[in-house]
């Protein structure tokens, strides 16, 4: 966590993953499918986006290469520790601001699989 704080990571979380990185979509050597540019509208988790493209295309993103805990579902599901401070992390990063998506893939949610740059840099957890 950006705090030092540490968290968990459950065997599902690895199997999420472990799922995105069969599809060869986190290679580097690998071209993107598509690269476009837009102004991030929504943050839905620490690992998830919503991207306005100039003409208003909405993208729906999972970040490629991070796995953050899930946040609270309503009532049948209460997320996981240190989530919310995920999701207000990456708010802060990127909210409303401009970011260039590389797309690697779709995942079973028919969200775009991809790697996002703000200011030429990619995101990542550190």
């Amino acid at each position: 966590m950006p705090d030092d704080r540490t968290g968990w990571v459950t065997s599902s979380d690895i199997g999420d993953l472990t799922e995105a990185l069969s599809t060869g979509a986190s290679r580097a050597d690998k071209t993107p499918q598509r690269i476009e540019e837009g102004r991030v509208e929504r943050v839905a988790d620490g690992d998830t986006i919503t991207v306005i493209t100039p003409n208003q295309t909405k993208l729906h993103i999972r970040m490629l290469g991070i796995n953050a805990l899930e946040t609270p579902k309503g009532t049948k599901f209460p997320g996981q520790p240190y989530a919310p401070e995920a999701e207000v992390y990456l708010k802060r990063l990127v909210e409303g601001k401009r970011v260039t998506v590389k797309v690697y893939g779709v995942d079973r949610y028919e969200r775009f699989l991809s790697t996002i740059y703000l200011d030429g840099r990619i995101l990542t957890w550190r």
